[in-house]
Parts: structure tokens; C-alpha cells; sequence
């Protein structure tokens, strides 16, 4: 095999050795290690199937590992998009949010969210429609 040949398979090495690392050490894989592991550890990193294994487990990952994907690669929510308001109830019940009786878009990026609380109270809340998560919260007598 020519020198050449040799240092083009070397270099080739280094470059794939490389990308493998660096999928493995960003916000991703930091965040959501716990489930990368029970979900995912059967995908390779670096070709987008950690993260679309991910995003298809969605509703069981935690709120930072979704966070970290809203926020980098191919997931990166655009500060002009905000979620739908199917999105915004999904979010509200994995918080421990039950029954919602009205969702409608305030100011642009939020929602305001008449719902009930975890311990049955009912609410009215007011919530980021990018990241989905509450910025104020009160009693709806």
C-alpha cells in the first residue's frame, strides 16, 4: 500500500475518531445520558439516530434532557416559533398539570393557560411558548 493510501486511511481515522468524541460530549449527551442509556444504547452517535431515538421517547425524558435538545442541532427552536398549543398541554402534564380549560397565545410568545394544579386547585398560568415552561402561576377562583 503507497504512503499516500496509508495517510489518507490514517487521517480518515482521526477525522471519524473525532466526531465520534465530540457527539458524545455535548449538551445532548450530557443532559440526557440517564436516557441515552434506557432508550437509545443501541444507536450510534454522530448520525442523528441518538438524537431521533430521543425525540422519539420524547414524553419519558426528563425536562432537562428536552431542554437540551430544544436548544442545539437540528432541534434548535427558532426564538420566532413557539409551540403549538398541543405542545404547551403536553409540557403542562409532565409538570403534574391536569385537566386544561383554555389555552390561548399572549404577547406573542406565551400562552396563558387556565388549568388545574397537582393538588386541585384550579390556576391560571402563564407560560414561555418556546420552551414551555410556567413564568407565573395563580389561584383562578
Amino acid at each position: 500500500m503507497s504512503v499516500s493510501r496509508k495517510l489518507l486511511i490514517f487521517a480518515s481515522a482521526v477525522m471519524l475518531f473525532q466526531g465520534h468524541s465530540l457527539a458524545q460530549s455535548g449538551p445532548v449527551a450530557t443532559q440526557c445520558a440517564p436516557e441515552i442509556a434506557k432508550y437509545c444504547a443501541d444507536k450510534t452517535h454522530g448520525d442523528g439516530s441518538v438524537r431521533s431515538c430521543l425525540e422519539d421517547n420524547r414524553a419519558q425524558l426528563s425536562s432537562d434532557c428536552q431542554q437540551a435538545l430544544d436548544t442545539t442541532g437540528g432541534g434548535m427552536r427558532s426564538s420566532m416559533t413557539i409551540m403549538s398549543p398541543d405542545e404547551i398541554a403536553a409540557k403542562l402534564k409532565e409538570q403534574g398539570y391536569g385537566s386544561i380549560s383554555k389555552i390561548e397565545v399572549e404577547s406573542g410568545k406565551h400562552y396563558e393557560v387556565n388549568t388545574v394544579d397537582a393538588s386541585g386547585n384550579r390556576v391560571e398560568l402563564y407560560v414561555d411558548g418556546i420552551t414551555g415552561k410556567v413564568v407565573s402561576s395563580e389561584r383562578d377562583d
